[in-house]
């Protein structure tokens, strides 16, 4: 029985390999060498397909682990088969340094794959949480402006190539894709990039784009500039992850390479942070062949405006305000009559920029407005909210003070202390009462002589230059405008009564000595 099954079980040969049944050549240049290359060879068309067409993270993850199991499943049969083929070798009289140097390169190529596992691993785990959580990439929209203008805003995200691709077919007269992106996947951006170099497309921005966008923006043929646009580069990295994957490294120095940048200008980019955009001047990005020219906005559709003109977009963004929110949130009625001017000016704007400036003045005339109009108590608890903020931003060191006097915060402030957050919320909340019942009064209330005498004497008082550091914030540091802030709030809240104190801050804002 025993010599009838052995023929049997040497038939089959990938057994026979594992046992190192095979002569060591046959076993290290036809198992190891000849399999590996067919392998490459055979998963050099998929390959090329991925990069032309990316997979979505599912379908990645679905495809991709299967095939690196079976390929780590395939690198131990070769690597054992060889190894134990070498040591019958040797155990035969087979020469000691053939041996030797089959086995360095089985450990050579066994340490090869368990860096291409290590380095692959934090690719599948980005895709999981991408597959898992879709929404978590800013969506993306493709419109086209003109006949020949096409723009793309949004999140380069998963199946935005496919679309993008889609968009062309639909519009062959296209000749310049807009770009108004924060980013988002390699690959995806770069088969994006592909298709922009083979349609001979030209890319302009005259807003942000950055990191795989400026990717993008690089593949035109020629890549023009608006004067408000920027590019922003950053390292790749593996999406919500500050993990990096070597492969997509060396895609991103070569295609930036590729598309003009010098190796100075690559090294800085990918030495520059997740967290972090470097935004190169003008200059630099001429000089770097990154920008053909900067051009006149005028000669292009503007996008922006093109996209709050579609029906219920102007309401969208009017929303992002914190005085129009609030008014189409509690006064519905009032809210309507501010839209309906924002409409007016939206129809004559020709420029977003000019529009979006205006807006913003609207909506701070809105809070001063609320001011004037104001009744006495959410008067007086919307300033008794501001001074209870400045004293615990103050407390919180002069910055904290100067970002919530200033408006502008730092990415990553939201993450305050508890207390600083408590204090945020009550003031919002009054401003939010403030708004609300100011609008339902028709007319502004006049400051009284009493409102006027008793900030005289709260200006007389307080130190020298509070009133200079008050009225022009900018001209001073920023310790000097906070602590000029604190006193007078502090010197205003000690007027007798409440009325007074009222009707004093009520007069403060426009107070002139």
């Amino acid at each position: 029985m025993e010599e009838a099954a052995t023929p049997k079980a040497r038939r089959n040969y990938f057994i026979r390999h594992w046992r190192g049944e095979f002569p060591l050549a046959h076993a290290f240049w036809i198992n190891e060498v000849l399999i590996s290359l067919l392998c490459l060879l055979a998963t050099t068309p998929l390959y090329v397909l991925l990069v032309r067409d990316p997979p979505s993270p599912a379908t990645l993850l679905l495809a991709g682990v299967p095939f690196m199991l079976i390929a780590l499943a395939v690198t131990v049969w070769q690597g054992v088969g060889v190894w134990r083929s070498a040591r019958h070798h040797r155990q035969r009289g087979g020469k000691h340094r053939w041996v030797m140097v089959v086995r360095v390169l089985v450990v050579v190529g066994a340490v090869q794959t368990v860096y291409s596992v290590l380095d692959v691993v934090p690719a599948f785990k980005s895709a999981l949480r991408l597959a898992m959580n879709p929404n978590a990439m800013p969506p993306y929209r493709i419109t086209a402006l003109s006949d020949t203008e096409l723009q793309f805003n949004g999140g380069i995200g998963s199946g935005s190539f496919s679309a993008f691709e889609q968009a062309l077919a639909a519009h062959p007269a296209v000749t310049t894709l807009q770009l108004d992106s924060p980013g988002g996947l390699f690959g995806e951006a770069r088969a994006i990039a592909r298709l922009i170099e083979e349609k001979a497309l030209t890319t302009y921005t005259n807003s942000a784009c950055m990191s795989a966008c400026a990717l993008v923006f690089m593949s035109g043929k020629q890549r023009l500039l608006g004067v408000e646009g920027k590019l922003g580069f950053h390292a790749a990295t593996l999406f919500d992850s500050d993990n990096q994957s070597t492969l997509v490294v060396a895609q991103y120095r070569e295609a930036l390479l590729k598309h003009g940048a010098s190796r100075q200008f690559v090294d800085k980019v990918l030495a520059t942070g997740r967290e972090d955009m470097w935004f190169p001047d003008i200059a630099e990005l001429k000089r770097e062949h990154i920008v053909s020219a900067t051009v006149d906005a005028r000669g292009f559709t503007d996008a922006r405006l093109a996209r709050l003109r579609e029906a219920g977009q102007l309401d969208v963004y009017l929303r992002t305000f914190f005085q129009f929110r609030t008014l189409a949130e509690e006064v519905p009625a009032q809210y309507e009559v501010h839209k309906a001017k924002a409409q007016k000016a939206l129809d004559e704007a020709t420029a977003y920029s000019a529009f979006d400036k205006l807006t913003r003045e609207h909506d701070a005339w809105l809070i001063q407005d609320a001011l004037r109009k104001a009744p006495a108590p959410q008067l007086l608890r919307f300033w008794q909210a501001q001074a209870s903020l400045v004293d615990a931003a103050v407390q919180g060191g002069e910055q904290a003070c100067a970002f919530y006097l200033t408006g502008v915060y730092p990415g990553g402030y939201s993450a305050m202390p508890d207390v600083l957050q408590a204090l945020f919320t009550n003031a919002r909340d009054s401003r939010r009462e403030l708004v609300k019942a100011a609008a339902e009064v028709n007319q502004n209330i006049a400051p009284t002589a009493q409102a006027r005498a008793d900030l005289n004497r709260v200006f007389t008082h307080v130190q020298p230059g509070t009133y200079e550091r008050y009225r022009s914030p900018s001209k001073h540091a920023p310790a000097q405008v906070c602590t000029a802030h604190q006193e007078l709030y502090r010197r205003v809240l000690a007027l007798p009564n409440p009325t007074r104190v009222a009707e004093a801050f009520r007069l403060l804002p426009g107070y002139t000595r």
